[in-house]
């Protein structure tokens, strides 16, 4: 049955804390799929000065197409056009390969790329209900009973709801209210290992600024001794860059530091003379830019996303780098696969009575089962890309010098292909019309058949337990060749 936005499903209300990308996804899902649901969110606005941009890769289109909100993001980013480029520490091309058109020839669309606050602004103005949302809701205290949730606020005001969705990032409060219950109702459940399982592992100086005539429309990556590279997206009306370099030794969310916009100022300066191409420097991006900040890059996925009433999404459950621009979408993808299995959970019930605790786990339970070890394989993915384009090793250094320029240059699109072309899309309303690409989706349509056709020798089953070991592929990954995707991950992507 393709259905959307049915009222007439009762029974459940969702209490989504946190209105950043995920957040405000699921507030989009929630009401495409009839379920009641409330935002809260701590600061004063939807898009507070923080973050740079947000790729979009085209499984997450075919979502915003199904919420009606592809046509504004598309009106926000400018494609790429000139390919992605790889250069050593002179600012000297080692590769330059085009991923871009490879992206458009396999799934019909664009990677778009466009500031993080104005993707914000899209999802919140194209909200049905902005009442739903509310700001200056910083949590104090989450209390789970057998009736369902209540949150109290620091302003004296509560919210009750059957169960609360953590969409509020990596340093969640939900996550931390989620194992102090868990513990509470069974001691000893939440270890230590758990809580260690995200784990800061890059350093990030990370901004935007104007677009710069002597800049290609490209991605480029620039990679130096000592674990350090800088990723620059350049486009004609705005560029992003991003710094990275490793700390000593990783550290955890209690202890990582907090840092001033001194801080930053001082990481510019000590990475101001490397050069971005043959004719620039970091420091003319820096001078120009209009908004930058140092923080943290975590990664890691946890092994527990939801207990009892709580359930994580996002980066509260899964942090991964940002070098391949995979967390957002996967942040979009989890929200769709729990969307539709609290709405076949419902539509079960015909809409006549609430689902039951034992029923809302067994939701929780599916949803964990189908995303884990999805979100397994692109953390394994994007942390090897990311030591990869840093050169964190002599070896990765030496294949991104000698051996990548002769990679086949399909061998990273195709391989991001298959983790593309197997996202989830919401089951119950269509995609419509999309552009025909070279590898097929396997959700092909709102009707649960996966119809679109699959290539030949490509499994169409999404079954992660059931999946077979697909032929070992090569990725280019930053302009480092490599075997990438080692025996279980392959698996995991096969589906």
């Amino acid at each position: 049955m393709v259905q959307s936005e049915l009222s007439q499903l009762v029974g459940l209300r969702a209490i989504i804390v946190g209105a950043g990308i995920t957040g405000l996804t699921a507030a989009h899902t929630l009401h495409k799929a009839g379920i009641d649901y409330v935002v809260v969110e701590k600061w004063p606005d939807v898009a507070p000065p923080a973050g740079a941009s947000i790729a979009l890769i085209p499984s997450t289109l075919r979502v915003l197409q199904q919420l009606g909100l592809l046509e504004p993001v598309e009106r926000l980013a400018e494609p790429f056009t000139d390919g992605a480029t790889n250069r050593d520490p002179k600012g000297k091309v080692i590769m330059n390969s085009d991923l871009w058109g490879r992206f458009r020839e396999n799934h019909g669309r664009d990677v778009l790329l466009l500031e993080r606050r104005a993707f914000l602004d899209a999802l919140y103005d194209k909200l049905p209900d902005k009442s739903r949302v509310h700001f200056n809701k910083k949590v104090v205290k989450i209390v789970e009973n057998a009736d369902g949730v209540e949150i109290l606020f620091v302003d004296g005001t509560t919210e009750r709801g059957d169960f609360v969705l953590g969409a509020d990032g990596v340093h969640s409060v939900v996550r931390q209210t989620m194992w102090d219950h868990a513990n509470t109702v069974e001691p000893g459940l939440i270890t230590v290992d758990e809580k260690m399982a995200i784990m800061t592992t890059w350093t990030c100086l990370f901004g935007f600024g104007p677009g710069e005539p002597n800049l290609r429309n490209e991605l480029s990556v620039s990679s130096f001794d000592g674990s350090r590279c800088i990723l620059l997206a350049s486009q004609p009306k705005q560029s992003f860059f991003f710094v990275f370099w490793k700390p000593k030794k990783p550290w955890s969310r209690y202890t990582r530091p907090r840092y001033s916009e001194e801080d930053a100022e001082k990481a510019a300066k000590s990475v101001a003379d490397l050069p971005i191409n043959e004719t620039m420097v970091f420091a003319e991006l820096w001078n120009k830019r209009h908004r930058a900040q140092l923080a943290d890059i975590e990664e890691g996925v946890l092994s527990r996303w939801h207990y009892g009433r709580h359930v994580l999404v996002g980066d509260a459950a899964h942090k991964v780098t940002p070098n391949m621009a995979l967390g957002g979408n996967l942040g979009i993808e989890s929200v769709t696969v729990l969307t539709n299995l609290l709405r076949k959970a419902l539509v079960d019930k015909e809409g006549l009575e609430k689902l039951k605790a034992s029923e809302l786990k067994t939701v929780f339970e599916e949803y964990q089962a189908q995303q884990l070890l999805r979100a397994q394989a692109i953390f394994e993915l994007s942390s090897f890309v990311s030591r990869a384009q840093a050169w964190d090793s002599r070896w990765l250094k030496f294949k991104s010098i000698y051996i990548a320029p002769h990679r086949n240059p399909r061998a990273l699109p195709d391989g991001l292909g298959e983790i593309i072309r197997r996202a989830a899309i919401l089951d119950f309303v269509p995609v419509g019309k999309w552009p025909e690409g070279r590898l097929g989706w396997v959700h092909g349509d709102a009707d649960g058949e996966g119809s679109t056709e699959v290539k030949p020798g490509m499994p169409a089953t999404n079954d992660w337990a059931g999946s077979q070991l697909l032929h070992a592929a090569k990725l280019v990954v930053g302009g480092i060749a490599a075997a990438l995707i080692v025996s279980w991950v392959l698996r995991v992507i096969v589906g």
